[in-house]
């Protein structure tokens, strides 16, 4: 909770330990989510001006805590985290230069539109989420008519090119500003029985797989 001033050090020294591990292990890259204090992801947290200044200067020392080991710190704005809406996305966007983890899922959940964040910020994203997405149940997601795991067993996440989002656009978009770094599959999906070998949520990543490889090749 680096908005909160009381309790931004017990975050900065969580940080460091974070990036010296990952460094350890030959990763160049720490994924912040800012986190409300609540235990659950249902609330929705709007911060005044003092609580995004707070925000603003512990994300600049984490990335000065981080760069000590090789890290580049970059912030999810996530579903039940305070950077989750659009409006709250752009504050964040406009407020500092931290880099940005762009999930295409959880910018949709929030009312964003990934390729517009693409086209306009390219320069800030950092790290990449993939997944696509039903917009209709993801809106009702992000408005809270339903829970995270009701709006996976709804297929609010789809295959690459079986949603609303123009993945093909967004990878067009990134390539062409010299987006160099990671591409990260998710396949969010809730699984009732363990299925036969070769089935199942397996599928969804051969088919997103495929899709990726396609665009990357007509992109480079």
């Amino acid at each position: 909770m680096l908005h909160e001033p009381g309790i931004s050090r017990e975050g900065l020294n969580l940080v460091e330990r974070r990036a010296k591990f990952f460094s350890a292990a030959g990763a160049d890259t720490l994924v912040l989510a800012a986190a409300t204090g609540s235990e659950s992801y249902e609330e929705i947290v709007e911060l005044d001006d003092r609580a995004w200044k707070e925000l603003f200067e512990n994300l600049s020392r984490a990335e000065e805590v981080a760069s000590r080991y090789g890290v580049t710190v970059v912030v999810h704005s996530h579903y039940g985290t305070v950077i989750e809406s659009d409006d709250q996305l752009w504050r964040f966007l406009e407020g500092c230069d931290t880099g940005l983890c762009l999930d295409t899922g959880h910018l949709v959940i929030g009312g964003s539109d990934p390729v517009e964040v693409a086209e306009q910020g390219a320069d800030r994203v950092k790290h990449v989420h993939l997944k696509d997405v039903d917009r209709e149940v993801a809106g009702r997601l992000g408005t809270r008519e339903i829970g995270f795991e009701e709006a996976a067993r709804s297929g609010a996440f789809r295959p690459l090119g079986e949603g609303d989002v123009d993945i093909g656009r967004l990878v067009e978009l990134l390539e062409g500003a010299e987006y160099s770094r990671w591409y990260v599959l998710e396949q969010d999906i809730v699984v009732e029985n363990e299925p036969e070998e070769g089935e199942g949520p397996v599928n969804d990543v051969r088919k997103s797989v495929r899709f990726i490889e396609t665009c990357l090749d007509g992109s480079r």
